[in-house]
């Protein structure tokens, strides 16, 4: 099972390395570099790798914590959990910023783009 889950974390640099030769394709070349040339292909073993990777780490991670739960107590289990996933997080904090949106679809990240030649108003313009 550990050989399951290196090889997905392998595919993950797979699937990183692949989007910007397909993202045009796929339609998220806003949130993600495009190069010029785009293949066919990368888009189709991305959304193969993309269907069935996430899901394996969260089969994987049940698995395992069923494992856990045959073998110990319930209350040792989440002292386990408590320790090895609240206290990191508690001590180095969110990865995740608290000021406000991080969507790039959100209207705070399109005004700190520069503006276009037909917008008027805005953040770039000049009154």
């Amino acid at each position: 099972l550990d050989g399951l889950r290196g090889l997905a974390m392998l595919l993950g640099i797979v699937l990183h390395a692949s989007l910007p030769y397909c993202s045009r394709l796929a339609g998220i070349e806003h949130v993600w570099p495009a190069d010029d040339d785009q293949s066919l292909l990368l888009l189709l073993v991305f959304d193969f790798i993309h269907i069935w990777r996430m899901p394996v780490f969260f089969l994987l991670a049940g698995f395992f914590a069923h494992l856990v739960l045959e073998r110990r107590p319930e209350s040792a289990f989440a002292a386990d959990r408590l320790r090895r996933i609240a206290l990191p997080r508690g001590f180095a904090g969110s990865p995740t910023p608290r000021t406000g949106s991080t969507s790039s679809t959100s209207p705070s990240w399109r005004s700190r783009r520069s503006p276009s030649p037909t917008s008027t108003g805005g953040a770039g313009s000049s009154s």
